[in-house]
């Protein structure tokens, strides 16, 4: 494929991750407003292709300019993390609602739009999500909590962007992406912290028991989805799950591996954290594997050894930069 494609939340982890794949054969508009900046890792702002834009997905008028001439959308931007949601819930609903809100809108203006994919997340299915499909209920959680304003603002954007897709004949996408990780991960993920913690020489701290099981999916087989998922003809209209249902381990037994490989002789900390929490995220991917080819396959062993090799050689360069 080649056009001009904006990627909002495009300094984050993902929106980079995707920026790579994708400058070599297309324009790509970053815009973000530098919430968590994983851009600051690469080198894509010296890349001819990308053009990164400052701005905040609640303005409109930012997000009008930063559609100029583009063929194609990956909605990424919002506001994550449960700490930062549980601190900050109107403005992560606001975030995710008028975000999408002003692209989807936006996107109506435009006659060349081929593709919007909106990112929406695996909370969206509640508190227990075992193999669950796109077709599943979707059941958000505790309302009483702010944990879960995050989920509710992801499925109402969901259905947002397919009610767009309905009345209007937007080409909309959703993607449902589960427990991604890997190289310049920033922000609150249990293995970017894990690992920080590993090599700074401090204990993992692991929460009420960790026992709670994830499907950990390597950034490289998310980013394969998601562009099948851009270029899929018969995605138009669809909701697809993207993980590794292959690669489920508890929340212990994740510490275990990164303790393992870091040859930590400090022994993981279980501490009690209060509010709900998910007991279980895996995906059943049968949809995406039939319809995108999705077909994730880097071990979690494997993945977890890139991404220490990637925090190792950051953490060099920081302690490089500290003794200048």
């Amino acid at each position: 494929m080649s056009g001009r494609i904006l990627i909002t939340g495009g300094a984050g982890f993902l929106g980079c991750s995707l920026a790579k794949s994708l400058s070599d054969d297309n324009q790509v508009v970053l815009l973000d407003n530098l919430h968590r900046n994983s851009l600051q890792h690469t080198q894509l702002l010296n890349h001819e292709n990308i053009i990164f834009i400052e701005g905040d997905v609640r303005d409109s008028g930012i997000v009008s300019d930063a559609l100029k001439n583009c063929t194609s959308v990956i909605h990424l931007a919002s506001i994550a993390g449960v700490e930062t949601v549980e601190k900050s819930p109107v403005e992560t609903m606001q975030t995710t609602l008028f975000g999408t809100e002003n692209i989807l809108s936006a996107c109506c203006r435009i006659d060349r739009i081929e593709r919007i994919v909106i990112a929406s997340s695996s909370e969206v299915y509640g508190r227990k999500a075992n193999r669950v499909c796109e077709a599943d209920s979707l059941i958000p959680g505790q309302f009483s909590s702010g944990r879960f304003s995050y989920a509710v603002s992801k499925l109402a954007a969901e259905f947002l962007a397919l009610s767009y897709h309905r009345q209007y004949g937007l080409p909309v996408t959703v993607i449902r992406p589960f427990n991604v990780y890997g190289p310049g991960q920033v922000g609150q993920g249990a293995v970017r912290i894990f690992i920080s913690r590993a090599l700074s020489g401090l204990p993992l701290e692991i929460h009420n028991g960790g026992s709670q099981l994830r499907a950990w999916c390597y950034i490289d087989d998310f980013v394969d989805g998601l562009l099948s998922s851009l270029v899929c003809e018969d995605a138009v209209g669809e909701v697809f799950n993207l993980g590794n249902p292959d690669c489920v381990v508890s929340v212990k037994e994740l510490a275990e591996m990164i303790l393992d490989q870091t040859n930590s002789r400090l022994p993981a900390r279980v501490i009690a954290k209060a509010g709900p929490d998910v007991d279980v995220r895996v995906p059943d991917i049968s949809k995406a594997r039939r319809m995108l080819g999705f077909s994730p396959g880097i071990s979690l062993v494997e993945g977890l050894r890139r991404s220490l090799d990637w925090y190792r050689v950051q953490a060099g360069r920081l302690q490089e930069g500290s003794c200048g």
